[in-house]
C-alpha cells in the first residue's frame, strides 16, 4: 500500500514537470524590444537666403518638444516633433539649436552660408546672373543714405529698358523698398524672371556692411524669384556712373 502510493506520487510530480515543461514551450516570453534612439532626420540643417526655410522631424519622439532659448535672425515652429526653422536676416554662420523634451536635450547644428562675392553694379537674380546691362546709372541720396537708384539697359532710351529702385527704408540689417521695372526679358521657368510694373513693400536683406563701397540688398519678388541689388553706396562713385542725377530724376520722376 505505501508502495502504492509513492508509485502515484511519482507519477504525479512527474506530470506537474511535463505540464509545467509544455506551457514554457507553448507560451515563451516575448523578448524586451529594444528602445528606438531619439534622433534628428538630419545631422545638419543648411540654408541660404534663396532657400531660407526647411523642417526637421525629431524622430521617435513623443512629448512636448520647446525650443531653449532664442537665435537672433531666426524664427522656429514646433508641431509635433517636426521643427521648422527659417532665417529670417542675413546672419551668416554656424548655430547650434537646443531642443527639449522628457527631461533631455536635443542639439540641432544650423548653418547659414554666405553668399558669393559680387562685385558689378546693377541687378541680378538669385544665381547673379545680369538681368540688363548696366548702361545707364544714378542714384538719389537722403540724409547720407541712398534712397533711389535707376539702372538701365538703354542709354540713349532708359525708359525703354530699366529697374527702379525707390522708396527706401533701411532698419538694421533690413530693407523695405519699392521696385519698378519694365523691358526685362530674361525668362525663367516658362515667365518672365521680372515683369513689367510696380511691386511695393518688397522686404529683403542688407548683405553689404556699412563701411562697403556698394550697397548689397537680397530680397526676394512677389513671385517668389531672388534678385540682388547692387548700388554704390557713396557720393564719390556719381562721377564714375555715365549719367547725372539730375537727368535720372527728370527722367524717372
Amino acid at each position: 500500500m505505501n508502495k502504492m502510493f509513492k508509485l502515484f506520487a511519482l507519477v504525479g510530480v512527474l506530470l506537474v514537470v511535463i505540464s509545467c515543461h509544455s506551457c514554457g514551450k507553448d507560451d515563451p516570453l516575448p523578448p524586451t524590444p529594444p528602445e528606438k534612439p531619439i534622433r534628428f532626420s538630419t545631422e545638419q540643417v543648411d540654408l541660404t537666403l534663396e532657400n531660407n526655410s526647411t523642417s526637421v522631424t525629431l524622430e521617435n519622439f513623443k512629448g512636448t518638444l520647446t525650443q531653449d532659448g532664442q537665435v537672433t535672425g531666426f524664427k522656429v515652429t514646433i508641431t509635433g516633433n517636426i521643427i521648422r526653422i527659417t532665417a529670417e536676416q542675413y546672419v551668416p554662420g554656424d548655430y547650434t539649436f537646443i531642443f527639449k523634451g522628457n527631461g533631455k536635450s536635443y542639439p540641432l547644428k544650423v548653418r547659414l552660408q554666405k553668399m558669393p562675392e559680387m562685385r558689378l553694379t546693377g541687378v541680378f537674380t538669385s544665381a547673379g546672373e545680369e538681368l540688363l546691362p548696366a548702361r545707364f546709372t544714378s542714384q538719389k541720396f537722403d540724409q547720407g543714405r541712398v534712397s533711389r537708384f535707376v539702372v538701365s539697359g538703354n542709354q540713349d532710351n532708359p525708359k525703354e529698358q530699366y529697374v527702379l529702385i525707390s522708396d527706401m527704408q533701411i532698419s538694421g540689417k533690413e530693407i523695405s523698398f519699392t521696385l519698378k521695372a519694365r523691358g526685362i526679358q530674361k525668362i525663367s521657368d516658362g515667365a518672365r524672371y521680372l515683369p513689367d510694373g510696380e511691386q511695393r513693400g518688397l522686404k529683403g536683406s542688407i548683405i553689404s556692411e556699412p563701411s562697403d563701397a556698394k550697397l548689397r540688398i537680397y530680397a526676394k519678388l512677389s513671385n517668389g524669384k531672388g534678385i540682388n541689388i547692387l548700388i554704390p553706396n557713396s557720393w564719390s562713385w556719381l562721377s564714375k556712373l555715365s549719367t547725372s542725377l539730375a537727368s535720372s530724376t527728370l527722367l524717372f520722376g
